[in-house]
């Protein structure tokens, strides 16, 4: 048998350069082939995280106003009147405003109860400057005591970047009838039976999309502390 010489012992440089080709040639289809489902897959992962943060809002908002309350018994030396009661519920088409037995203690032995005021409205980002986002964001305020001035203090954080409008409607269960307004401190005695939150969003597409979710309030009527 023949020996292999030096000279047929390698490939040509020719023949590197075909078989490079070659593999440049199948990366390439490869490529074409699984480039538009990476491309879906970051889109549905885009959408299912826009609406898991939609959901999250949404039903964090409706457990809130779920659980919220007023009374008409209060330190009227303090309190002029029933337009200064410490607990309301203020709620407008697109601002809500209202006392809740929701808060959630975070700190062991915190002197905060389960009673606080929650603030829900459209507004620009605290952190605007350093996140980059110039337009208005789902704002959530909340603030653990109760006192005269419900309009100043507590804490805000943005509750949602992806909604565009926030819209409420309150359900009158004597008029049988949606209004766009309902405050305690006045010309109301009692809670809505339900509160509809609307929020609408943009897709990925541009289009504009609503969600919708209904809380319903189980202390209607004024606390009465005996």
């Amino acid at each position: 048998m023949r020996k292999p010489t030096r000279q047929n012992s390698g490939f040509t440089l020719m023949e590197v350069m075909i078989a490079a080709s070659i593999v440049a040639i199948m990366g390439g289809l490869i490529y074409g082939s699984f480039g538009p489902m990476l491309r879906a897959k970051e889109v549905i992962e885009a959408e299912s995280e826009h609406y898991r943060a939609i959901q999250v809002s949404l039903s964090r908002m409706g457990r809130e106003i779920s659980m919220a309350f007023f009374s008409n018994d209060f330190d009227h030396a303090r309190y002029r009147d029933k337009s200064d009661a410490p607990t309301f519920f203020t709620g407008e088409r697109d601002h809500l405003e209202f006392t809740s037995f929701a808060h959630q203690r975070r700190y062991k032995d915190a002197k905060e109860s389960d009673q606080a005021l929650f603030d829900y409205h459209m507004g620009r980002d605290p952190d605007a400057e350093l996140d980059g986002n110039d337009g208005d964001v789902l704002l959530r305020r909340e603030k653990v005591v109760l006192d005269e001035s419900p309009d100043r203090g507590g804490v805000e954080q943005v509750l949602s970047e992806d909604v565009k409008k926030l819209e409420f409607e309150y359900y009158d269960s004597e008029k049988k009838e949606w209004v766009e307004e309902w405050d305690t401190r006045r010309e109301r005695d009692r809670l809505p039976e339900r509160v509809r939150i609307t929020l609408t969003s943009t897709d990925q597409t541009g289009k504009e999309v609503k969600y919708s979710t209904e809380a319903r309030i189980y202390l209607r009527l004024p606390i009465q502390h005996s």
